[in-house]
């Protein structure tokens, strides 16, 4: 028995039967028929449609036969497909060598007549063949098989038929399921189909659409550019995702993108359109909440560089008014009367407050860009309520305010940014003092909160500020934590201030993860709590710290021999304050007025400490300090960085340059002879 040949295209072959998808589905009626006519016309008792795939030949029709495939190396019509012939008819199967022991010829369906006719797609490619069988030897004429042809292009016109009806379905499915509208319309523009989408984007429904113009979509003021549109499609053009206005059932104008492409007929003339509209109205606002988004940010930039800028702009002259107003106090320059002591004061305290102002605007700034950085250690509670109460203690005096703090004993550590809190309950405490009347008390109490009583003090402890001022009316108390809001004009014109300071408060103790509270009655008082996460376990056992006293460096133990400072400053108020209170205290001081002449001084003089301004002209403080650090001889001079920049990282950078420490402008020249005491003390060991 010789088995049939693999033909050389075989991959492309099986890749073209493939895509009928027809093997192993049911029987089907109009190939039914086609194998019945064959039969008929041969006048066999025998007729196949057999497709032939990688093992075995599958009828997908079958006549006189009760199976459904054998396999493909025995096959008959195997020989047809590698043969590539356009008949195979073998009279009689016992007389032909190569059949003559096939098993289906010694055994059932005991073939011994068959005529093949291959079923050639029409890209050329042979599926399998429409075969006629008879169980005895035999012939046919020429009008048999002539008519055998035909019947296989019918199989083959059959095949294609039903392929393209399964991508009709498909593609109509498509469509129907498409998030996209999808119109046909005539030359003349009448609307001949209308999905499900196109229904839900316009309005209309399927029937109301029908037959309608397309122009029906379209506004007024766009009838023009429609009609150039058209135009272009007639000729041929295909229109890709072009973005224009479309009406809605009601009238609302809608945002579309649409493709339009010619529809051909099969002699390719143009006979009418398809139109696909893409709703564009939620990318169009997603595109504009963008682009408000991006103005925002922009602005928010723009705000923050201007807010940094009048930073530096008001510390300047801030740092002139309070530094002068400070040696004054202090006898730098001299003894005061009575009278000129209350005046400088009143200068003092007002450029304080101003400071604050300004202070509480950067510092909410900060928060409302959520670029507040915390630094959070473990800090003992009774150090932070003095430290902040002592700060308070002259303002009380003046109105014989009786001030308190009452802490439970072996309290445990708070886990908070020391400076923020401190900043948290200065706000509380000055609120408090400034709206209880002469004579009244305030009282700073520290306990852990009621939810948190059982637990051993682990999770937080509760800090309340408590008064017996005005209080506030219940309808005002959601007004309090609101950025700028004033509970109203009466106070407002009594009482000083922005209206940042509590919603600071609240800012600070929710980047804690804390949170804040209050409670008040009018006419008796109001009290606002502070929950703050505290450290588990052990209680603090430690002694009461105490804040350094401040020495001035004329009175520290040495040599004998005044301190030589640099002090780099390139505006001339802040050199006279500065420079002066130093003298006063017995430093030499060599003054540079920006980063190059720093420089030079520095490796001219070997200063013992060296005073950076940040922001100066031809050289700023930063890059002096890196040169001044890369030098061995200047390596090991401490420096102090002043500067009116206060952001998030400002310090860092300063301390990254190279500086030993870092002190915002305005500068309290106390605190900073303080430091410079500091980092002397340090240089000498």
């Amino acid at each position: 028995m010789q088995r049939p040949a693999i033909p050389a295209n075989e991959m492309e072959r099986l890749a073209a039967l493939y895509r009928y998808q027809i093997l192993d589905t049911p029987p089907e009626q109009d190939f039914d028929d086609l194998t019945q006519m064959a039969a008929q016309i041969c006048e066999t008792p025998i007729a196949l449609i057999s497709l032939i795939d990688e093992t075995r030949q599958w009828f997908k029709s079958c006549i006189g036969l009760d199976v459904t495939e054998t396999p493909r190396d025995i096959s008959f019509c195997g020989h047809v497909v590698a043969a590539e012939q356009s008949l195979l008819v073998i009279p009689d199967t016992t007389q032909d060598a190569r059949f003559a022991d096939n098993p289906l010829v010694l055994k059932e369906p005991n073939i011994r007549f068959y005529a093949g006719v291959p079923l050639v797609t029409p890209d050329h490619y042979i599926l399998g063949t429409l075969c006629v069988i008879d169980r005895r030897p035999r012939t046919l004429t020429d009008r048999q098989i002539q008519q055998l042809k035909r019947l296989s292009r019918l199989v083959i016109s059959h095949l294609e038929l039903r392929r393209n009806e399964a991508a009709a379905r498909l593609l109509a499915s498509a469509v129907e399921s498409s998030d996209d509208a999808i119109i046909t319309q005539t030359l003349d523009g009448l609307i001949t189909s209308w999905n499900v989408a196109a229904e839900r984007l316009f309005g209309y429904t399927q029937a109301e659409a029908f037959g309608q113009p397309l122009a029906l979509l379209v506004p007024p003021d766009h009838l023009e550019e429609d009609w150039q549109m058209m135009g272009r499609i007639k000729q041929g053009e295909r229109l890709d995702h072009f973005e224009t206005v479309c009406l809605h059932k009601t009238g609302t104008r809608l945002d579309v993108s649409i493709t339009i492409s010619p529809l051909q007929d099969t002699t390719r003339q143009i006979v009418g359109f398809s139109t696909i509209v893409r709703d564009m109205t939620e990318q169009k606002r997603s595109e504009q909440a963008a682009h408000f988004l991006s103005q925002a940010i922009a602005i928010n930039k723009a705000k923050s560089e201007f807010l940094a800028s009048m930073s530096h702009e008001l510390r300047t002259p801030l740092n002139a008014v309070l530094g002068m107003a400070e040696g004054l106090l202090d006898g730098a320059f001299g003894e005061l009367n009575s009278e000129q002591n209350e005046a400088l004061q009143t200068i003092e305290r007002s450029g304080s407050h101003l400071l604050a102002l300004i202070n509480d605007i950067l510092d909410f700034s900060s928060l409302e860009s959520r670029r507040l950085e915390l630094t959070c250690v473990p800090t003992a509670v009774a150090l932070l309520c003095e430290s902040s109460m002592a700060l308070i203690r002259p303002r009380a005096l003046k109105k014989a305010i009786r001030l308190e703090i009452q802490l439970l004993p072996d309290l445990p550590d708070l886990l908070v940014d020391r400076q923020r809190i401190c900043q948290v309950l200065i706000n509380l405490l000055s609120n408090a003092v400034k709206f209880t009347p002469a004579g009244g008390q305030v009282l700073l109490k520290v306990f852990p909160p009621p939810q948190a009583a059982g637990q051993g003090l682990q999770n937080s402890l509760r800090l309340a500020v408590i008064d017996t001022g005005i209080g506030i009316a219940p309808e005002n108390l959601n007004k309090l934590f609101q950025p700028f809001a004033q509970i109203d004009s009466a106070l407002n014109r009594q009482y000083e201030g922005t209206g940042l300071g509590l919603a600071l408060v609240k800012h600070i103790v929710e980047l804690h993860g804390g949170q804040v509270g209050v409670s008040s009655e009018v006419g008796v008082g109001s009290c606002f709590t502070v929950d703050l996460p505290c450290t588990p376990g052990a209680a603090a056992h430690r002694q009461r710290e105490t804040p350094p006293e401040t020495r001035l460096i004329a009175n520290q133990p040495g040599p004998g021999v005044s301190p030589l400072i640099l002090l780099a400053e390139d505006n001339d108020a802040n050199v006279s304050t500065i420079s002066s209170y130093l003298k006063a205290q017995g430093c030499q001081v060599l003054v540079a007025h920006n980063g190059q002449e720093a420089i030079a001084l520095a490796q001219a003089e070997t200063p013992d400490l060296i005073l950076m301004d940040i922001q100066m002209p031809i050289m700023d403080g930063l890059a002096a300090m890196r040169r001044i650090r890369q030098d061995p001889d200047l390596a090991g001079i401490p420096i102090i960085a002043l500067t009116s920049l206060t952001g998030p990282g400002d310090c860092d950078r300063c301390l990254e340059a190279g500086a030993n420490n870092h002190l915002a402008k305005p500068i309290r020249l106390k605190q900073l002879v303080m430091l410079m005491q500091q980092c002397l003390a340090q240089s000498e060991t």
